[in-house]
């Protein structure tokens, strides 16, 4: 039986709630490779799943968090979101509500069961990888302040 929330990387954590030097943490946390990952090539064939790896991988790089070791977690969320979005086209292809039968009972759309299925792990993937808007409303952003002091960033500032 899981007992809580699965922790979250340390450098995430630091993303989106600041340092958390006051507080416990994993101090042998290992350190990924930074970098994009490969694409594997059946994700590369698939349109929608190749340009949401792409979208993905420059969000999670510009926020410092893509390393090279992400690349089956990316794919499992890319082929989950192109299945969602292929779901979608049938659901407003068919409806969300057939009429089966003879005497045309109405029966909720697989095609709407399982685009609500892979949208759930969507929200789920994209929470493990901290690209929600609740976790954006949380992200801390240092942002040094440029000196026009000639004599700035000669010595280290004490902190």
């Amino acid at each position: 039986m899981p007992k809580g929330k699965p922790p979250r990387p340390t450098k995430l954590q630091v993303a989106l709630k600041g340092d958390p030097s006051n507080r416990r943490g994993n101090t042998t946390e290992p350190e990924a490779p930074r970098g994009w990952p490969e694409c594997p090539e059946h994700v590369a064939d698939d349109f929608i799943a190749h340009e949401e790896w792409r979208s993905v991988c420059k969000q999670l790089d510009s926020m410092d968090l893509l390393s090279t070791t992400d690349a089956r977690s990316l794919e499992l969320y890319c082929l989950t979101y192109s299945r969602f979005r292929a779901a979608q086209e049938q659901v407003k292809k068919h409806g969300d509500v057939l009429f089966l039968g003879k005497n045309k009972y109405p029966q909720v759309s697989p095609f709407y069961t399982c685009m609500n299925k892979y949208h759930e792990d969507c929200r789920k993937w994209l929470i493990e990888f901290g690209l929600t808007p609740a976790a954006r409303a949380r992200l801390r952003v240092k942002v040094e302040e440029k000196s026009n002091n000639k004599w700035s960033g000669i010595l280290p500032v004490a902190g």
